[in-house]
């Protein structure tokens, strides 16, 4: 694919309403991990978001589970051959509450609103939602804009984790 092919395969992937229908569905899965009553949604954001999206570009998952830790981890590799570079991208569940109370009035950390050409809502700014400006959509549009460079250049590795506080 060529540079100016990724390009336009990016902006249409925007233009179209793709990438915000893509964010405002995972910022509405609300993970706290610090919030045991919230562990069946970090393993919902696991299991039926990042997981089906990341299989659909070709990546073998698994998702691992440790007695310690407060929700499941999601392991993705796409390896296009010997020799090539390897690409690593990380994503995560969120780590605190969503504080609802301290949002302005019109927002919720569980609901994508779009003001003044600006997203708000959880994880739009981190790695949260897994894709630039959008956590829990993070690296799924750059593959989907781009996966001959982001992919088949190379060894192309996803991980997605529900962090313990120390």
């Amino acid at each position: 694919m060529s540079r100016d092919a990724a390009i336009a395969r990016a902006a249409d992937y925007f233009d179209s309403g793709g990438f915000k229908a893509d964010l405002a569905r995972r910022v509405a899965i609300p993970t706290e991990s610090q919030n045991p009553e919230r562990a069946a949604e970090l393993t919902r954001y696991v299991e039926t978001e990042m997981k089906p999206a990341l299989e659909a570009l070709g990546f073998g998952c698994r998702v691992l589970r440790h007695p310690k830790a407060r929700g499941p981890f999601l392991v993705g590799e796409r390896h296009e051959g010997a020799g090539l570079p390897t690409i690593l991208a990380y994503g995560h569940g969120d780590v605190i509450r969503g504080l609802e109370a301290g949002w302005k009035p019109g927002l919720s950390p569980w609901r994508l609103v779009e003001t003044d050409g600006r997203y708000y809502g959880r994880g739009v700014a981190d790695k949260v939602t897994g894709a630039p400006a959008s956590p829990r959509s993070q690296y799924i549009p750059a593959i989907r804009r781009s996966p001959s460079r982001a992919i088949s250049t190379g060894r192309c590795s996803f991980g997605a984790c529900c962090e313990q506080p120390r």
